[in-house]
């Protein structure tokens, strides 16, 4: 990285300009006529209110949505299946976006088994996995 050459560029007249979309046509055909005024009609063409009307099906979406869902599939993790699954992680391999290696997933399984098995159990019980964490029926990526 040469801190000059843009400087250089400048100077001799070889810089590209760069076009900024600032505007775009509402749905009256109108253009927007400034950034913040392009982001808001973006913002309320992707976001609509809701209206406060309540429909037939929305009492039932919001329920649907609220209460975890159980069904017979669920059945919780044994620790035997976690202890699989940890086992087929490379020791040596690069550590996944949590930071952590195989090896200590393996370490921290043989030190606290029932920890983590019920730890893994809670998240399917409430159906909150961890961002960027692993599952041990996904195979953990």
């Amino acid at each position: 990285m040469n801190p000059w050459s843009q400087v250089y560029k400048i100077a001799v007249g070889k810089t590209k300009e760069v076009n900024k979309m600032t505007t775009i046509n509402r749905p009256d055909g109108i253009e927007t006529t400034s950034l913040q005024e392009t982001i808001n009609e973006i913002l309320d063409h992707l976001y609509k209110e809701d209206g406060g009307e309540e429909k037939p099906n929305h009492k039932s979406n919001r329920k649907a949505v609220e209460e975890p869902i159980h069904t017979e599939d669920d059945v919780e993790f044994t620790p035997e299946e976690i202890k699989h699954t940890i086992e087929s992680f490379g020791q040596k391999k690069t550590p996944g976006p949590d930071g952590i290696t195989g090896g200590i997933y393996q370490r921290v399984f043989l030190s606290f088994p029932r920890i983590i098995t019920t730890m893994c159990n809670q998240c399917l019980e409430l159906g909150q996995f961890p961002k960027g964490g692993r599952s041990p029926r996904s195979s953990w990526y």
